[in-house]
């Protein structure tokens, strides 16, 4: 008798949660204005950040660079993130880390800005977006250890689980 309740559980004879209350109890931290705004910066930062490698690869190749080029740019992003992701820790812990995000993510755009302006002006050089890269993952490097920590600062204990798997 036992096994047979559980091959029936195994089997999905279980309390069901319909998929409407599912998206429901999901979507909850949303209606928490500070989690909706933060998740919204966190979307739109996450796509920059998810296309600009892809730009910057088109831009070494126009400016003439190869392979090389676009390894030294990629590379520049990466090593700043490495050697200053434990002052960043140390950042988001002492200084608000909404201030810490934002600074992060305006610093970034500004040396983005300017890489664009250099390529629109046909002037740009790959140590330009050496430098570029440089900045934003230095940026980077700040930015990842504030934003793991707001979620606690910005949703109810309750609602937090949901709002990490949502981001």
């Amino acid at each position: 008798m036992r096994k047979a309740r559980l091959l029936n559980w195994t089997a999905g004879a279980g309390p069901r949660i319909g998929w409407a209350a599912r998206v429901r109890e999901a979507g909850a931290p949303l209606a928490v204005r500070p989690y909706r705004l933060h998740f919204t910066a966190r979307v739109l930062s996450w796509t920059g950040s998810a296309v600009s490698p892809i730009a910057l690869a088109f831009a070494v190749l126009h400016i003439g660079g190869g392979a090389g080029a676009l390894g030294l740019v990629l590379a520049a992003s990466v090593a700043p993130q490495i050697l200053l992701l434990l002052v960043g820790g140390v950042v988001a812990d002492r200084l608000p880390r909404a201030r810490v995000m934002v600074w992060s993510n305006v610093a970034c755009a500004l040396a983005e800005g300017l890489a664009a302006m250099l390529l629109w002006s046909g002037t740009a050089r790959v140590w330009h977006l050496v430098l570029m890269s440089g900045i934003c993952g230095a940026a980077a490097a700040f930015f990842t250890p504030a934003a793991g920590g707001i979620v606690k600062e910005v949703v109810p204990a309750e609602a937090r689980h949901a709002a990490n798997a949502l981001l």
